[in-house]
C-alpha cells in the first residue's frame, strides 16, 4: 500500500505534477490518459442537467431557478435542494475544514460543501458529472473537481474530513471484488489524525425492502434480503456488516445517524442520542417520512407505516432503517450532536418558508423543540409563515392522523369509522376556535391560522387532550370550515402509503372519498365545491413551493388508494394457478399438434396465392392490351365489369382461406381466455414464474405455440388492409410470392411479425431484402461504371479541388482506417483529406493518421494537444483545406467510390451554387447497407424540422470562411448550425440535391446512426440552433420536439398581432347532415377568432338541407350564395373568393370535420409568412387512417396523395407523416392561400378543371410563380371524402375525367413524373415511399 505525505499542499500543482490537466472550457482537472467510466444516467439527462446548471444565475443550494428545471425524477435527484439536508445538520463543523468528496456526481453535495467548507476537492470518475458538478460550483474558488478513478487519484495532503455519500456501494464494481475495504482503507490514509469519514449508504435490510421494495440499484425485490448481489457489482450492507467493515478499515469509532425516509432525499436526521435515548418519542417523525419516500413499493405487503412504528418503539430502528449516514473516526472523539435528537426539515418551499426543527436533550432529560428558518435571508421575514425561532417543549402522545392509520389497517373497516374519526378531529377543531360542534357550516369562518389545523398536527396527549401545534401559516384573513375540513381529511387519506383492505361503499379516488365523507358529515356540499376546495389547496401549495396551481390540481385530482395484497387470498390463488397451469401442461401437446396444422395450411395458403397471381397476371395482361375502357360501349363495360367480378369472387375465396386461419387462432385464444381473465392470473403478475414448474421443452413450445396462433389470427384479420396498403390484392399477392422464393417462410413470418408491430412500421423503402436487390441492380459501381466515370472526368472544362474535413476523436482504429481508404478509392482524384484528432485519449488514433498521412500527400493531419470537442476539431480540420469546396466526414462514415465524382460533376453543372447535399443510407455491423434516405429536392420549411443536409454535405469554401466556419457551443448539431448560417448568407436558391446515395452513415452504438435517441445531446443542440436562426432572422417562432422521443422538429410561428380575415368556403349541393357536421365543428372548436364561412349552394333541393341553409344565412359570419350552374367545382370557388372579405381564403370541403381546434391558427401563421403560397392540413379518415398527406406529383398517374392509409402511430418515411414541409401540391379539401396570391395566379381552372386535378394545378401555378406550398400535420381534421357529388367512376363522368387527364399531361408533361419533393429512387406506383425498380433519371 501506497503512503501518504499528509501535509497540506498546493492542488493544483500537485495535480499537474501527476498527468493532470486543466480543461479550461469545462473547468474540471482530467488525468491526460483516462479511460471511459462506465456510469451514468443517461446523456439525455445528463446533457439537460448541464445545460440547466450552465444557464443559471443563481446557482445556490435553494436556488428557485434550479428548482424549477425538476421535470422527472433524475432531474429533481440532481437539482433538487433536499439532497443537502443530509449534511445539513454537520455545518457548522464544516465551516473552516477542509473535505474531499469522492463520488460527488453532478455536484448537489458539492455545492453545499463549497457553501459551508473552507476547501473541498470532489472527484468523479465521469467526466461529463464532472463538468456538470464545476458548472454547479463554478462560482466557488473554494472547489476543485477533478475527474478521475478514485484509485488514481494522487495525494493531495490531509483532510478533516472524506464523503463517500452513495460511492461506497459500488467499490466492487470499479476496484475489485474487496473494492468496498480497499476504498475505506484508502479513505483513512487521507484523514488527518481528527478526521471523520462520512459513509451514506442503503441498508440491505431497510424495513422498505421486506414490505417489497426494489433494491435501489438493481430494480427487482428482496436482492439484499436474500444477499444475491454479485461479487463484482453493486451491493450495499446491513448494519453490522458496515460497522465491522469500518473496523477493519481503520474506523474503530463510529456514529450511527439515521436519515428518514433514506439518505438520497431525507426530511429527518436522528442522531445518535436521538435513537438511542428518545426512539419512542420520535417515531412518529419516522411515520410521517414514509410517504415522503420517492420510492414506491409497488405491491405492499405491510402497513411501512405501523411496521417503521413498531420497530422504533421495540429498539429496532438502527438494524431496520432504510439507509445510514454513518460518521467515522480511527479513535473515540467528542460527539457531535450529544444534546441533539433528531432534524426535521419542512422544505420543497420557496426559501424564505423552509423550516428546521431540531429536537434537544434537556438536563432532567426530555426534549424540547427548536423551530427556526433553514436559510438565513436578508430583510425582513416573510409574514405570511411564522418561521421566526422559537423554542416549545415537547407534546408526547399520538397524532389524530396516527388514529386513522390505525383504523384504516385493521381488517374488516368501514366507512362509518372514518366518518366519526374525521367528526372528532372536527369537533376538536371547532372547540379549540370557540365553536359549537356537531353541526358543520362549510362557510364558517375559521381565523388563518387554521389552514394548517390538520390532523397530523394535532396531538392527543396521554391526559386525552387535544393540542394543536405547528400552526404556521398566516395567508389570509381567514379560512372556511369546509375547505379545512377537505384538507384535513384529503390529505390524511393521501399520506397513507397502503391499506389493509377497501369497503366496498368506498371509492379508491381520494378525491370522491374525500367529497363522500364531508357528505356523510352534514356538509351541504357537491363535488363542485370540493372541485373549488382543490384549487384552492393547489393555489397555497403553489404560493409557497412557487409553481403553477393548475398542474399541482391536475396531479391531486385522480390519486388512489392502494390496497395490500392478501397473502391467504393470494395463496389460494397460487393453488388454482398451480393447478391450472398443471391442467394446461397435459394440452399443450394439442397445441403444437394444431400449429403443425397451421402451418401446413399456411403452406397451402402460400400455393394458393401463387396460383392466384399467375392467373391475376395473365388476366390483367390480358385486359393491359385492350383499347382504352372509358371508349367502350356499355356492353363492353358491362363485360369488364363482368371479368372484374369473377376476380373479386377468387379474391374473396383466398380471402376465405384466410378466415380459416383466423377462426383457429380465435379458438386457441378462447382456450387460455379464462387462466387470462382470471382473478388468479390478473393478481399474482409477479409470481408468473409458477410456469417453471413445467419441463423448459413444453413450455418453450407452448408459448410458440400461443404467440404463432395468435399471430396468425391477425394476420389474417388485417390481410385486407394490407391489400389496400399495397394499391390491391395482386401487388401484395406478387409480394408474397417473391418474399417467398427469396427468403423462404422465415421471411413471410418475419414481415408478418413486423406488420404486427402497427406501433413501429417500417415504411416498404426501408425493406432491407428490398434494398439489397435495389442496391445489386441500380447502385452498385462496376469496372464498367468506373470507367465511364474516368472518361467524363477527363472531359471536365476544369477539376475543383474538394477537402474533405474530417474531425477524429477516439474512434476503433479500424472503423477509421475504413473512412480515410473510403476516400482514397474515390474515381475522382482531385481531392485532400484534412484530419484533426481532438487529443484521443487510444494512442492507436495517432499511429494511424499519421501512417496514412506518410502514405498519400493528399491527406494532411492536425494532432490537438486539447480536447475542445467536435467544433473546434472541425475547425482545426478545416484550417488544412486548400480545396475549392468543403465535404464533411465523420470518422467512423464510408464515402462511395463515386460520392466526390458525382459532387464534381454537379458543382460544374450548377456553378451558382454553393452548397450540395446528397441521399444516403446506412451500414450496419455487418457491413450491409440499410436504410435509405432518399431525400427530396431542396426543402426549406423540412430543413427546419430535420437535417436533411447532412449527409453528404458540401459547400463552398468561400461560403464557410465567410460565415467563420464552425461555432463552439452547438456541439451536436454544429453540421446543422453551418448549414443554417451558409443559407442565411447564401440564400435558398444556393443550394442543390443530388439524388444519388453518396454517404454510408455507419450503424455503431453511440452513433445516432442507430437510432435519433442515441444522443439526445444532439438533439437538444439542435433545437438551439435552429431557435437561434430563426431569431437571427427575426422570425417569432417556438421551437420544439414534433412528437415525444421522435427526435426532429417542430416550428410553431406566431400569428401576427393584427389577426387577418379568413374566408372559409364551403361549396356544396343538399348534404344537410355532412354541412351541419362542418360548420358546427369550426363553430364550436375554432379558436382562431377572426373568420367568416361563405357556404356555397350549388342547386341544392332538398326541403331540409334549404332550410338549415336559409337559418345559417341569418347568422352573424355566415353567408350562403346560391349558384345553380352545373358543377363546377373551380367556378363555384372562384365566384366565392370574388366576393370574400377575407385577406385569407380557405377552400373547405363540406365534408370535412375539424379535430384540432388550434388548425386554423396553424394554417394561418404559415400562410402569412412571406413566401408561403398555399397550405394543406393533414386529413385523416373518419377510420383514423390517413387521407391527406400532401400531393405527390405523377403518383398513381397524374397526383396521388402519399402515406394514404397509415395509422396516426405511423411516422411515416423519415418522419415525413408528421413533419412541416413544402410539397409542388396540397389538397384543396382543406387549403389557405392569401387572396392576392389566389388571384394573382388566376384562380382555379374553371375551363379544363371542373373537378379533379384543379387543385394540383392551381398549386403547380402558385409554384411556379415564385411561392413555396406547405403541408402541415399540426392542422388536423376529418374527411368523409366527396359524400355529396356521386363517384367519378360513374359512366357519365369517365368522359370528363379523361379529358382532364389528357389536360394534365398535355400541360405539364414529364414534369409530372419529377416532383422536386419527391425523389426520383421513390416508386410512383405507390403512396408508401417504396423503392423505384428502376429509379427515374434525375432532371438536370
Amino acid at each position: 500500500m501506497r503512503e501518504l505525505n499528509l501535509k497540506q499542499i498546493d492542488v493544483p500543482h500537485c495535480l499537474s505534477a501527476h498527468g493532470f490537466s486543466l480543461n479550461e472550457q469545462t473547468g474540471v482537472w482530467c488525468l491526460n490518459t483516462q479511460q471511459e467510466f462506465a456510469y451514468n444516467d443517461g446523456d439525455e439527462v445528463e446533457n439537460y442537467v448541464l445545460d440547466a446548471v450552465t444557464h443559471a444565475r443563481d446557482l445556490s443550494v435553494y436556488s428557485l431557478e434550479l428548482s424549477e428545471k425538476m421535470k422527472d425524477w433524475p432531474s429533481t435527484y440532481h437539482l433538487i435542494s433536499r439532497r443537502s439536508n443530509l449534511l445539513l445538520p454537520f455545518k457548522s463543523w464544516f465551516a473552516g475544514k477542509r473535505v474531499l468528496e469522492i463520488g460527488c456526481g453532478c455536484g448537489a453535495i458539492t455545492r453545499f460543501l463549497g457553501e459551508s467548507c473552507a476547501e473541498v476537492v470532489s472527484v468523479e470518475g465521469s467526466p461529463r458529472r464532472g463538468q456538470i458538478a464545476r458548472q454547479r460550483t463554478r462560482d466557488l474558488p473554494n472547489v476543485t473537481v477533478v475527474s478521475a478513478p478514485s484509485d488514481q487519484l494522487p495525494d493531495l495532503g490531509e483532510f478533516d474530513a472524506v464523503l463517500l455519500i452513495g460511492v461506497l456501494e459500488y467499490a466492487n464494481v470499479f476496484l475489485g471484488t474487496q473494492g468496498q475495504q480497499h476504498l475505506l482503507q484508502d479513505c483513512e490514509r487521507r484523514l488527518s489524525p481528527e478526521g471523520r469519514l462520512f459513509v451514506a449508504i442503503e441498508n440491505k435490510l431497510g424495513l422498505k425492502y421486506f414490505a417489497g421494495a426494489n433494491e435501489d440499484h438493481l430494480g427487482k425485490p428482496m436482492i439484499g434480503i436474500n444477499n444475491a448481489y454479485a461479487d463484482n457489482g453493486v451491493s450495499t450492507l446491513g448494519r453490522r456488516e458496515l460497522i465491522a467493515l469500518l473496523a477493519s478499515s481503520g474506523f474503530g469509532n463510529v456514529e450511527e445517524y439515521l436519515p428518514l425516509p433514506d439518505y438520497k432525499l431525507p426530511v429527518t436526521v436522528v442522531t445518535p442520542s436521538g435513537w438511542q435515548h428518545h426512539a419512542a418519542q420520535l417515531s412518529h417523525l419516522a411515520i410521517e417520512t414514509v410517504h415522503q419516500d420517492p420510492q414506491q413499493v409497488p405491491e405492499y405487503l405491510f402497513s411501512l407505516e405501523q411496521a417503521t412504528k413498531s420497530t422504533w418503539e421495540n429498539g429496532l430502528a438502527p438494524d431496520l432503517s432504510n439507509s445510514f449516514l454513518m460518521v467515522s473516526s480511527r479513535r473515540p472523539v467528542e460527539p457531535l450532536h450529544p444534546q441533539t435528537a433528531a432534524y426535521h426539515f419542512s422544505d420543497g418551499r420557496i426559501p424564505a418558508f423552509n423550516k428546521v426543527t431540531r429536537f434537544e436533550r434537556t438536563v432532567s432529560g426530555d426534549l424540547s423543540v427548536l423551530t427556526g428558518p433553514m436559510v438565513n435571508l436578508p430583510g425582513a421575514a416573510d409574514p405570511a409563515c411564522r418561521n421566526q425561532p422559537e423554542e416549545n417543549p415537547f407534546i408526547p402522545g399520538n397524532s389524530l392522523w396516527q388514529d386513522l392509520l390505525q383504523q384504516v389497517n385493521r381488517p374488516g373497516w368501514r366507512f362509518e369509522q372514518v366518518r366519526d374519526w374525521a367528526a372528532f378531529w372536527l369537533d376538536s377543531l371547532l372547540t379549540r376556535a370557540g365553536q359549537p360542534v356537531g353541526r358543520y357550516d362549510k362557510d364558517l369562518a375559521l381565523p388563518a391560522e387554521y389552514q394548517d389545523a390538520l390532523p397530523f398536527n394535532a396531538i392527543r396527549t396521554p391526559s386525552g387532550e387535544i393540542v394543536y401545534f405547528d400552526l404556521e401559516w398566516d395567508l389570509d384573513t381567514s379560512v372556511a370550515l369546509g375547505y379545512v375540513a377537505y384538507r384535513g381529511i384529503y390529505h390524511s387519506l393521501f399520506r397513507i402509503t397502503s391499506l389493509d383492505s377497501l369497503p366496498p361503499e368506498c371509492n379508491s379516488n381520494v378525491f370522491l372519498l374525500t367529497l363522500a365523507l364531508m357528505q356523510a358529515l352534514g356538509f351541504e356540499c357537491d363535488e363542485e365545491d370540493c372541485r373549488a376546495y382543490l384549487a384552492q389547496d393547489a393555489a397555497f401549495m403553489a404560493r409557497i413551493q412557487n409553481k403553477t396551481a393548475a398542474p399541482i390540481a391536475e396531479q391531486l385530482r385522480p390519486v388512489s388508494l392502494r390496497t395490500r395484497i392478501n397473502l391467504p387470498q393470494l395463496a389460494e390463488h397460487i393453488g388454482q394457478l398451480r393447478a391450472s397451469a398443471e391442467k394446461e401442461a397435459l394440452t399443450f401437446q394439442q397445441y403444437i399438434d394444431r400449429l403443425t396444422q397451421e402451418n401446413n395450411l399456411l403452406v397451402q395458403v402460400q400455393h394458393i396465392l401463387t396460383k392466384e397471381n399467375m392467373t391475376l397476371d395473365e388476366r390483367l395482361t390480358a385486359l393491359s392490351v385492350l383499347p382504352d375502357p372509358v371508349g367502350y360501349s356499355q356492353e363492353e363495360v358491362d363485360a369488364l365489369h363482368q371479368q372484374i367480378a369473377e376476380l373479386s369472387q377468387q379474391t374473396a375465396d383466398l380471402n376465405h382461406h384466410l378466415a380459416n386461419l383466423n377462426q383457429h387462432a380465435v379458438n386457441l385464444d378462447q382456450n387460455l381466455s379464462g387462466v387470462y381473465s382470471s382473478a388468479s392470473w390478473r393478481a399474482t403478475a409477479p409470481l408468473r414464474a409458477i410456469s417453471r414448474r413445467l419441463p423448459a421443452d413444453k413450455r418453450k413450445y407452448a408459448h410458440f405455440a400461443v404467440h404463432k396462433a395468435h399471430s396468425v389470427g391477425r394476420l389474417a384479420k388485417n390481410a385486407p388492409h394490407y391489400a389496400r396498403e399495397m394499391g390491391g390484392w395482386k401487388p401484395l399477392a406478387t409480394l408474397v410470392y417473391r418474399t417467398l422464393r427469396r427468403e423462404g417462410i422465415g421471411g413471410i413470418l418475419s414481415r408478418a411479425r413486423g406488420k404486427l408491430n402497427q406501433s413501429a412500421i417500417e415504411t416498404p423503402a426501408q425493406r432491407r431484402a428490398d434494398y439489397v436487390e435495389w442496391v445489386a441492380q441500380y447502385d452498385t459501381f462496376d469496372q464498367a461504371k468506373r470507367e465511364q466515370a474516368r472518361q467524363e472526368i477527363g472531359a471536365f472544362a476544369r477539376h475543383p479541388v474538394i477537402s474533405v474535413v474530417m474531425p477524429a476523436y477516439n474512434p476503433p482504429a479500424e472503423l477509421l482506417s475504413e473512412a480515410i481508404e473510403s476516400v482514397m478509392r474515390q474515381v475522382y482524384p482531385h481531392w485532400e483529406l484534412c484530419i484533426a484528432d481532438d487529443c484521443s485519449p487510444n494512442r492507436d488514433v495517432q499511429e494511424v493518421l499519421k501512417a496514412y498521412a506518410a502514405r498519400d500527400p493528399r491527406i494532411k493531419i492536425c494532432l490537438r494537444e486539447q480536447n475542445g470537442h467536435i467544433s473546434a476539431a472541425s475547425n482545426s480540420a478545416l484550417a488544412l483545406a486548400s480545396g475549392e469546396y468543403i465535404a464533411l466526414l465523420d470518422h467512423d462514415d464510408l464515402l462511395p467510390e463515386n460520392a466526390l465524382f458525382e459532387v464534381a460533376k454537379a458543382a460544374l453543372a450548377h456553378p451558382d451554387a454553393a452548397m450540395f447535399y446528397s441521399d444516403e443510407d446506412k451500414v450496419d455491423p455487418e457491413g450491409v447497407r440499410c436504410h435509405p434516405y432518399f431525400k427530396p429536392d431542396w426543402n426549406p420549411d423540412l430543413f427546419l424540422s430535420q437535417n436533411m443536409f447532412s449527409h453528404l454535405g458540401v459547400y463552398k469554401h468561400s461560403l464557410v470562411k465567410e460565415v467563420g466556419g464552425f461555432r463552439l457551443g452547438v456541439e451536436g448539431s454544429q453540421d446543422y448550425d453551418l448549414a443554417l448560417r451558409c443559407i442565411e448568407a447564401a440564400g435558398h436558391q444556393a443550394v442543390h440535391h443530388i439524388p444519388k446515395v453518396l454517404y454510408h452513415w455507419r450503424i455503431i452504438p453511440g452513433s445516432t446512426a442507430a437510432g435519433g435517441g442515441e444522443k439526445p445531446y444532439a438533439f437538444l443542440a439542435a433545437l438551439r440552433v435552429v431557435k437561434e436562426h430563426l431569431e437571427r432572422q427575426s422570425i417569432r417562432a417556438e421551437v420544439d420536439e414534433a412528437v415525444e422521443g421522435m427526435s426532429m422538429i417542430r416550428v410553431k410561428y406566431a400569428l401576427p398581432d393584427d389577426l387577418p380575415l379568413v374566408s372559409i368556403i364551403i361549396p356544396t349541393r343538399n348534404g344537410k347532415q355532412l354541412v351541419q357536421q362542418c360548420i358546427d365543428s369550426i363553430t364550436e372548436k375554432t379558436t382562431y377568432p377572426n373568420y367568416e364561412i361563405i357556404l356555397v349552394d350549388n342547386g341544392s333541393d332538398d326541403a331540409g338541407a334549404l332550410a338549415y341553409f336559409a337559418e345559417l344565412n341569418q347568422r352573424e359570419n355566415i353567408t350562403v350564395l346560391r349558384d345553380d350552374r352545373p358543377f363546377n367545382y373551380s367556378a363555384l370557388n372562384n365566384g366565392a373568393v370574388a366576393v370574400a372579405r377575407g385577406e385569407l381564403v380557405c377552400l373547405l370541403n363540406n365534408d370535412i370535420e375539424v379535430i384540432t381546434p388550434d388548425w386554423l391558427d396553424e394554417m394561418v401563421s404559415h400562410a402569412v409568412r412571406p413566401g408561403i403560397g398555399a397550405v394543406g392540413a393533414r386529413l385523416w379518415y373518419p377510420d383514423d387512417t390517413l387521407q391527406h398527406g400532401g400531393v405527390i406529383l405523377g403518383m398513381g398517374g397524374v397526383a396521388g396523395h402519399v402515406h394514404v392509409g397509415i395509422t396516426r402511430h405511423n411516422l411515416g418515411y423519415f418522419g415525413r407523416a408528421w413533419l412541416i414541409q413544402n410539397l409542388s401540391a396540397v389538397t384543396a379539401a382543406c387549403l389557405l392561400i392569401r387572396k392576392d396570391v389566389y388571384q394573382q395566379v388566376g384562380g382555379l381552372d374553371e375551363q379544363n378543371l371542373t373537378v379533379a386535378f384543379n387543385d394540383v394545378d392551381f398549386c403547380i401555378r402558385v409554384r411556379d410563380a415564385g411561392y413555396r406550398n406547405l403541408w402541415t400535420p399540426y392542422a388536423e381534421l376529418y374527411h368523409h371524402e366527396s359524400a355529396t357529388r356521386g363517384y367519378d367512376l360513374d359512366a357519365d363522368k369517365v368522359e370528363r375525367f379523361k379529358r382532364e387527364v389528357e389536360y394534365m399531361r398535355e400541360t405539364y408533361g414529364d414534369a409530372l413524373d419529377y416532383d422536386p419533393a419527391f425523389n426520383p429512387n421513390l416508386a410512383l406506383n405507390s403512396s408508401h415511399c417504396t423503392l423505384a425498380f428502376p429509379p427515374r433519371e434525375p432532371r438536370v
